[in-house]
């Protein structure tokens, strides 16, 4: 009588003897006194805990399918999201885990074992060297070619782009195509002075010293001429083809050609009571002299203010005392290009009693290499907002009402540029032939079409059965939204992710997601894939006692594999006196080892780091040096590895590492991460960096001036070393 009523619940005779095992091993769950998971009650009033009987079946599948898991060795984890029938699983990886190959595998097992037609599974990555890689493991497994895949194995971006193109017809625009429609744009508003007001203040106020300060840094070009003892080469050239010996005088010069003004450069005068060259002559009377220093400028290395201002006050002089008509152009003049120009016009206009050419804004910032840099990165910004609003599926008019409180001046100059041109933008994508559509409209009207039109929904939920979702933890909101509508109760939905390594917030990821994965997706079993096959047993153990230091994160066993195990190499944390000692260190240390092993490549060795400010020293260095070293940044390495890692930049302040002060306020209206938030993405920013490390890893800072991250590293796990004083 027991075994047919068991036949009858479970459809399987065997289930009787399993079952009791269980049940031995777990007597309270009997009682449902230690747990509170859901009961599963049999017709022998016996209550087996749901998860107990989940582990139960995963074990039979696991030994059923042995041969076919055997490549994972005895990693019972990866073997357990390979082959879980449970609706909803949420796979937990850490670094170096292979949770790609766990989904990979798993699309292979379904239609391989289960017999599931591959045309009823759909896999989603971000990246199309991601989706080539799966494409092409799948293929070789099931021995069909990885073209065939394309419809099942996909980016976000490329599934909806093929439901739009199923729908409606258009064109799908380049970043290339984005950035000319916006410079169109700014020409039809080039005669809208409000507008263009707000364009130049904003470029001035907030580019365009940046610019100048990296200009200077990274150039050997002076900004201006070292008068009166060392004036430089002649060698940068202005619009004329003419060239001058500094940038701001290339600026005068470019302006003056732009107005129809005929000069000459450095002539030497005739007049004066000892030769000199004045910068600018405009016919016999006029001269413009560009002067580096006045009484009210603050000393600089490169040149000796008092022998400046007594060569300046004996010229002044000499054009006064012979009846010269001077022009004179301070230096802290050329960071208001526009006020600049506007005088010099009216001086010239009136000295020569004639109209000068009429320019437009536009035309005056491109006259400047300076000022057209500005224009460019104020371009690059407008897109980046423009692309962020449409990922967090802003409307035009949402963003309108998120800034009409904004009182800082910074803010209200760029949206006031940014809102019209936005407007604008979406008209021509409209408008345009039968209509285009840029990379962040995909995502955003592929939810717009499913959630107006339920039949449509259906047609595409109805068609898989199997939904397998790569790197979870970067979604945004637009990528959850359209997974929501995507699911239906009977779908199978298997994400896998690792939200230690969740480092995209800035471009709208929410790491939120993956650790409220149930809110979003209902109850899910979740699977930990425990080994980091990549690193030492110093890195992953010191890299795990790191990230779990933050406040929000799934707490993980990660262990180092056996093969790693046994090298219990330290890393090394070098305070070195400066930037430029830390780059000679580096350059000893990968010399040093290519020595002791001679198949060593310089591909083994892998520099990160956090920000640009970073690596003005280093490069100086390296570019003397000859080396090309793999360099990249931090969030550029995700995804690769190297048997020597070095990490940059790890000091305090404010442009240290952690850098919390990154985001512009010009972001914060689409994008308003709060302060500690951004403490805990640099804390996981870090953890990437550190297990990019497959054999050693060397942590770079400032003696004195160390991160704090570094006091979160344990002794036991590094070696401190200082460099030379």
């Amino acid at each position: 009588m027991i075994k047919e009523l068991i036949a009858k619940l479970t459809g399987r005779l065997k289930k009787r003897e399993q079952l009791k095992s269980v049940l031995q091993k777990r007597p309270e769950a009997v009682h449902h006194t230690a747990t509170n998971e859901p009961l599963i009650e049999t017709k022998l009033r016996v209550k087996v805990p749901k998860q107990d009987f989940q582990l139960e079946k995963e074990k039979q599948e696991i030994e059923r399918y042995s041969d076919f898991l055997a490549g994972f060795g005895d990693n019972h984890e990866q073997k357990r999201a390979v082959v879980s029938d449970s609706n909803r699983i949420l796979v937990l990886a850490g670094a170096g885990s292979g949770k790609t190959r766990v989904l990979t595998e798993r699309f292979i097992h379904l239609v391989k074992n289960k017999g599931v037609p591959k045309e009823r599974i759909l896999a989603v990555t971000f990246t199309k060297a991601a989706t080539k890689e799966m494409q092409e493991r799948i293929a070789k497994s099931l021995e069909i070619k990885a073209d065939s895949l394309k419809p099942q194995v996909r980016t976000f971006h490329s599934f909806c782009f093929s439901v739009l193109k199923q729908n409606e017809q258009f064109d799908l625009i380049t970043e290339k195509d984005q950035e000319e429609i916006v410079r169109n744009i700014l020409v039809e508003l080039s005669k809208d002075e409000e507008v263009m007001e707000s364009l130049y203040n904003y470029i001035k106020d907030n580019l365009v010293e940046k610019i100048i300060k990296k200009e200077d840094g990274c150039q050997r070009e002076p900004r201006f001429k070292g008068k009166p003892n060392h004036f430089g080469e002649k060698k940068i050239k202005t619009m004329s083809g003419m060239l001058v010996r500094s940038k701001s005088e290339r600026d005068i010069a470019n302006f003056l050609t732009a107005l129809g003004v005929n000069w000459e450069y450095e002539k030497p005068t005739d007049w004066a009571d000892a030769e000199f060259f004045p910068d600018f002559t405009i016919g016999d009377d006029i001269y413009i002299e560009h002067w580096a220093y006045n009484k009210n400028t603050p000393e600089f290395n490169q040149i000796n203010k008092k022998k400046y201002l007594e060569h300046r006050q004996w010229k002044e002089a000499q054009f006064k005392k012979h009846k010269k008509v001077l022009i004179s152009i301070e230096e802290s003049e050329m960071l208001d290009l526009k006020k600049l120009q506007n005088r010099i016009k009216v001086q010239i206009e009136g000295l020569l009693n004639r109209d000068l050419q009429e320019k437009t804004l536009l035309e005056t910032l491109e006259i400047s290499p300076t000022y057209k840099k500005a224009l460019e990165k104020f371009i690059d910004e407008i897109l980046e907002i423009i692309n962020l609003a449409k990922s967090s599926l802003l409307s035009i008019e949402q963003v309108k009402d998120a800034v009409k409180d904004e009182k800082k001046e910074k803010v209200v100059n760029f949206y006031g540029v940014l809102l019209p041109v936005m407007e604008r933008y979406e008209l021509y994508l409209k408008q345009k032939d039968f209509g285009k559509k840029d990379f962040n409209d995909l995502v955003k009207n592929t939810i717009e079409l499913l959630k107006n039109n339920p039949s449509r929904k259906d047609y595409y939920s109805d068609k898989m059965d199997y939904l397998l979702v790569d790197e979870f933890q970067d979604v945004s909101l637009g990528e959850v939204e359209l997974l929501k509508l995507l699911i239906k109760k009977k779908t199978n939905f298997f994400a896998v992710g690792d939200d230690w390594q969740s480092i995209y917030g800035w471009r709208g990821s929410d790491v939120g997601y993956i650790l409220n994965f149930e809110k979003h997706f209902s109850k899910a079993e979740k699977i930990v894939l425990p080994y980091n096959y990549r690193s030492t047993k110093n890195i992953v153990e010191a890299s795990s006692h790191f990230i779990q230091q933050s406040k929000k994160h799934y707490k993980k066993d990660i262990k180092c594999s056996k093969e790693n195990n046994l090298d219990e190499s330290k890393i090394i944390q070098l305070n070195a006196r400066d930037d430029y000692n830390a780059a000679r260190y580096i350059l000893y240390k990968i010399e040093k080892l290519m020595q002791e092993d001679p198949s060593l490549r310089i591909e083994d060795f892998l520099v990160l780091y956090r920000s640009h400010r970073n690596m003005f020293g280093y490069k100086q260095v390296f570019t003397q040096n000859h080396t090309k070293i793999p360099i990249k940044t931090i969030h550029g390495s995700k995804g690769l590895e190297a048997k020597y890692v070095f990490v940059l930049g790890l000091k305090g302040g404010i442009y240290g590492f952690p850098n919390v002060y990154a985001d512009k306020d010009i972001k914060r209206v689409i994008l308003d991460i709060p302060v500690e938030d951004k403490e805990e993405e640099e804390r996981r920013i870090f953890y990437v960096a550190m297990t990019r490390a497959k054999k050693k890893l060397f942590l770079i800072s400032e003696d004195g001036n160390e991160s704090e991250f570094l006091a979160d590293i344990p002794k036991e796990y590094k070696f401190i070393y200082s460099g030379e004083k």
